[in-house]
């Protein structure tokens, strides 16, 4: 959405908070959480309308930036020293007894006189099968990246448009990378001259471990190969019906996971939809196993299916238990017994109440004494990792 309808989006649900709606039922109906309902409210009491809106993220200082003098310094010698070189172009040459292809560099400069040069670039040599090659690209506004033409393009989301990927590819997978989180993975259709190409064209370096599972193996049919049982994954855009489209087939995964993108889990008879790390849903399995290869980007599961989602506006929070028997959590201290020492838990923080777990088992559960808004808080409190970390 753009700017006015995102500031009366949010300009709704204050209004609804402000009129004696239960935060808790807002935040649900509007799928968004009750800490981040209290801070518009916050804003817009203190601010208006106006305050709703995002907050620019620029910097207010470079430390990077040229000084003054400097840029003043460059600009001088661009000015005593002019660029007189005015075309460059790069064209086809001679061909290898390898099936390579030189490349002939030629430019035209003007000064002192007119002349003509021709440089001869020798290509990389063709990697061997196998090897894999590391670089980064920009996602354009349509979302759709051209890794070679004719042979692999792929379809990126647009909300990732502008920012920088890591590509990781090799002659079976190519792997999308934001900030190391794997954003996608598809089958690779890259030849060993591909692979050279890329290597010039974006300066590809040779890349360390696979970031991600491997897309499956295809035959020469196009059909991925599976192992009889075994459980794929795949990658689908919920429309704004709530509908995903697979196999040929439209199914309702549900109207609050509609414009995103979930993880559909095709397991046997059953079919799991993932959404941001939690299962959201089960429902029988509409693909048949003889055809589940033909599905468009599946994908092998290695990781266990993760746990259900929070209730709206739960969060957890990781504890060790004190010699006592006892640990903090939001300055409210918790006794679980000694027999517990020793232990890591995860708490699960709710409106009203504490929810200790160890593992798979609920080892107690306590009411809130502060049910205020928790604005700071240790996900990870001391003795669960060298160096604590925070969220707001």
């Amino acid at each position: 959405m753009d700017v006015q309808q995102l500031a009366e989006y949010r300009y709704r649900t204050v209004r609804e908070v402000l009129g004696g709606s239960p935060i808790g039922e807002v935040a649900a109906r509007y799928g968004t959480s009750r800490q981040t309902l209290h801070t518009w409210r916050r804003r817009f009491e203190l601010e208006g309308m106006p305050r709703l809106l995002d907050r620019s993220r620029r910097p207010r200082n470079s430390p990077t930036r040229l000084s003054a003098e400097v840029e003043a310094e460059i600009c001088e010698l661009r000015r005593r020293h002019p660029m007189h070189l005015w075309q460059v172009d790069l064209v086809g040459g001679v061909p290898l007894a390898d099936g390579r292809e030189c490349k002939m560099v030629t430019g035209v400069d003007d000064a002192p006189e007119p002349e003509l040069s021709i440089e001869v670039v020798e290509p990389p040599a063709l990697p061997p099968q196998g090897t894999a090659v590391e670089f980064k690209v920009r996602v354009p506004p349509s979302g759709e990246i051209t890794l070679v033409t004719g042979r692999q393009r792929v379809g990126i989301h647009q909300a990732l448009a502008g920012r920088t990927l890591t590509v990781w590819a090799n002659h079976r997978s190519v792997h999308f990378l934001l900030d190391g989180h794997p954003v996608t993975t598809v089958p690779s259709r890259l030849r060993p001259e591909d692979l050279a190409y890329l290597t010039m064209r974006y300066g590809a370096r040779p890349a360390g471990p696979e970031p991600a599972p491997a897309a499956l193996p295809r035959a020469r049919s196009g059909t991925a190969i599976l192992a009889a049982g075994e459980p794929v994954e795949v990658d689908r855009k919920v429309h704004r019906d709530g509908i995903v489209h697979l196999a040929s087939g439209r199914y309702q995964v549900g109207f609050a996971l509609a414009s995103g993108t979930i993880t559909l889990r095709l397991d046997g008879h059953l079919m799991h939809a993932i959404a941001d790390d939690a299962l959201t849903g089960t429902w029988p399995c509409p693909v048949p196993a003889d055809r589940l290869g033909q599905i468009e980007g599946p994908r092998t599961a290695t990781s266990p299916l993760p746990p259900p989602p929070l209730p709206a506006g739960a969060f957890r929070a990781q504890r060790k238990v004190h010699a006592s028997g006892r640990f903090m959590i939001n300055g409210q201290s918790i006794k679980l017994g000694p027999r517990h020492a020793g232990k890591l838990v995860t708490v699960v923080i709710e409106d009203t109440h504490y929810q200790s777990l160890h593992g798979e088992d609920e080892l107690a559960v306590r009411p809130r004494k502060n049910r205020e808004p928790i604005t700071r808080l240790y996900v990870k409190g001391m003795g669960t990792q060298q160096g604590p970390s925070r969220t707001s």
